[in-house]
């Protein structure tokens, strides 16, 4: 167990080293670290990376079979702990991996009640990928 060095760093290179390890391939090794980095998160009080570590793990969990529910709680942490600290983009992140499980469990008709609160509050960017990618499944949820 590494948490006296995660003691040591905060959360935010624990976040970091979760998001390179997923991105490598490693998502048990991956897992593992965001959710030290959790408790090490809910031992100290430090919420700075909160949203993306939920979001990360979250990510890490809908590959894992049978833990839709584990996966789809972990969303829905990530997008209220954005809201309350008010990071856009990391609710917008979360939301699409939402919105991407529920898909893929066949929960289609929450698609709509989900992105469309999240694309309204979200400033305009036109460079904003997350953005337009969930305008576009809007649009596509909204054909008949």
């Amino acid at each position: 167990m590494v948490t006296s060095a995660w003691h040591r760093v905060g959360t935010s290179l624990p976040t970091l080293l979760a998001d390179a390890l997923h991105k490598a391939g490693h998502n048990e090794e991956a897992l593992s670290v965001a959710q030290e980095a959790l408790a090490l998160r809910d031992r100290h009080r430090e919420p700075v990376f909160e949203a993306e570590l939920y979001r990360l793990e979250a990510e890490l969990l809908v590959m894992a079979p049978g833990r839709a529910k584990a996966c789809e709680d972990s969303f829905r942490r990530a997008i209220e702990t954005a809201i309350c600290q008010g990071a856009r983009l990391l609710e917008l992140r979360a939301a699409l991996g939402l919105n991407r499980l529920l898909q893929r469990l066949g929960r289609n008709e929450e698609v709509a009640r989900l992105l469309a609160p999240v694309c309204r509050a979200y400033p305009e960017d036109p460079d904003a990928a997350d953005l337009h990618e969930a305008k576009t499944i809007l649009a596509r949820t909204a054909r008949p």
